[in-house]
Order: structure tokens, then C-alpha cells, then sequence
């Protein structure tokens, strides 16, 4: 065996190993391990495309449900609202939903965080992008979270709260995040 197909294969080993231990860490109990674990790999296996935030599920799954919805105003003065994909609207097949799962994670688990504030300016740019017009271009992306909690009580019965919609960023268009 040459230098390089040994070279290929513990390189292929190391990141196998990383993600094994990532994902056994992941579905631990919730502790600090488990949070600088995830901290530490996140963005290295984000890019591999073998990060997966095992919270979800057990055992510690989230405790509310919450949608983003977008709220363009345009120079005109009219306004539209532009929903946020989500996986429910991805009626096609396994392969196809895998791949906008991202959008899951990024619903659930970033985008109401205030220390990620700079991922919600993104979106409002990307949806000034996507609603351009020459004649009545875009003037405010208005990012707003819908959110409802769920509470379990000691025999396991669920309950809803009603839903709270909040404004998480109001985002005045550039000129540059039209082009």
C-alpha cells in the first residue's frame, strides 16, 4: 500500500471517528460535554454535511413550535408576506426533504437566538433578493416568529400555549442587497 492510499485512509478514519463520537455525545444527556463537543465540531461537520443536532428527539427535545415569516414592504407603500420554507411544505420524496432539512435546523435552532442575529439579517436580504422588482423594488424586510410552547405536565398530557408572534429584526433595505 503507497504513502497516499495510507494517508487517504486515516484521514477517512479520523473524520468516521469524529463523527461516531460526535453522534454518540450528541445523544447524550444534555451537560457541558455535550455542548462543547457540539461547539467545537459543529462547523467542521456541518461543511462534510454530517452534523445532525440529535435534541429533536430524546432526550431532550424542543419545547416549542415556532414558524418565521417574512413581511416585505415595497416603495410603494404595499406590502406581502412571504412564508419561510418548512418541512411540511416539502411534499416530495425522503432524498429531497434530507436536503432542505437544513432549513429545519436553521428554523428551530438559530434563528431566535440573539447571539445569531447576523443569520436573520441574511435572510432579510435573501428575501429582499428574491422579491426585487425594477419598478417597486423592496424598502423593509420585517423577519417575524411565530412561536407556540408545549408543556407536558406529570402524566405525560401535552398542551399547547397560544401562539405569540414577535418581530425579530426589522431590516431596511440596501441598494447592494438588490443586485
Amino acid at each position: 500500500m503507497s504513502r497516499a492510499e495510507t494517508a487517504k485512509r486515516i484521514a477517512i478514519s479520523a473524520v468516521l471517528g469524529a463523527y461516531i463520537l460526535s453522534a454518540v455525545i450528541a445523544g447524550a444527556y444534555p451537560s457541558p460535554l455535550t455542548s462543547a463537543w457540539g461547539n467545537y465540531l459543529k462547523t467542521a461537520l456541518s461543511y462534510w454535511g454530517l452534523y445532525h443536532n440529535y435534541s429533536m428527539f430524546a432526550p431532550d427535545p424542543i419545547r416549542y413550535n415556532q414558524t418565521f415569516r417574512a413581511l416585505i414592504t415595497f416603495k410603494d407603500g404595499s406590502k406581502t408576506i412571504w412564508k419561510f420554507p418548512s418541512l411540511p411544505d416539502f411534499k416530495a420524496d425522503d432524498l429531497v426533504r434530507q436536503r432542505k432539512l437544513p432549513w429545519v435546523e436553521w428554523e428551530c435552532y438559530f434563528a431566535f437566538d440573539p447571539s445569531d442575529i447576523i443569520i436573520v439579517e441574511d435572510a432579510a436580504r435573501y428575501v429582499a433578493w428574491v422579491h426585487r422588482n425594477e419598478n417597486n423594488q423592496p424598502q423593509t424586510v420585517e423577519i417575524l416568529r411565530d412561536y407556540q410552547n408545549i408543556k407536558v405536565d406529570a402524566s405525560d398530557k401535552v398542551t399547547l400555549d397560544p401562539v405569540i408572534t414577535e418581530s425579530v429584526l426589522r431590516y431596511p433595505v440596501a441598494e447592494d442587497d438588490l443586485k
